[in-house]
């Protein structure tokens, strides 16, 4: 019978010897668990960099969507100043934004890489990230008034000097003037009711 070298042997000691095992294990686990947890790290970084985008993002497409009376090329320049101005930035990271009205709508984006800081271990230097909103421009706001005129034999009475219904006339007259002043009135209809 031919003995066992003295690597075998030292490889079944090995295997049946269980003093340190949990470090050994612990040490083996270490590295895995502690790039998971920077990963983690640089996927949280990642998101409250795209939340922040996106707010400022909305806030941007809501000025540029809510501003009356702008070109198209003022609506952009105001987009982008607003959303400048509610961007903080990550790592002087500047994001590319792009803005533009297609069918009554402000649409804007923006995109950037983020430097990764524990994702580098694995070779994952950057993070793209990414956002867009879309906003409708209101139409102009119309609404539709009822006057009800009332020219009942108690409108005949005299007060301050004015018979009520003379009275009643001439503020009819210059609340119509009031609203229709600056504006066509496309939709200003009249109709007397008996």
């Amino acid at each position: 019978m031919r003995r066992p070298s003295i690597l075998k042997r030292m490889i079944n000691r090995f295997k049946r010897d269980t003093s340190g095992k949990v470090a050994i294990i612990f040490a083996l686990s270490a590295v895995p668990m502690f790039m998971a947890a920077g990963a983690a790290l640089d996927f949280v970084r990642a998101s409250n960099t795209q939340a922040q985008m996106q707010a400022a993002l909305d806030a941007g497409a809501l000025a540029a969507a809510a501003s009356r009376d702008l070109s198209d090329s003022d609506r952009e320049d105001l987009a982008n100043a607003v959303f400048k101005q509610n961007y903080a930035g990550v790592n002087g990271v500047t994001p590319t934004t792009a803005f533009s009205i297609e069918d009554g709508t402000v649409v804007m984006s923006a995109d950037m890489t983020m430097p990764t800081a524990f994702m580098r271990v694995a070779g994952l230097n950057t993070m793209d990230i990414g956002s867009s909103v879309t906003v409708n421009i209101p139409e102009p706001k119309t609404a539709e008034i009822v006057l009800a005129l009332d020219y009942s034999g108690s409108m005949t009475e005299y007060v301050k000097g004015k018979q009520k219904y003379k009275a009643m006339r001439e503020a009819a007259i210059q609340m119509v003037d009031d609203l229709t002043a600056g504006e066509a009135a496309d939709r200003l209809r009249s109709r007397p009711r008996t």
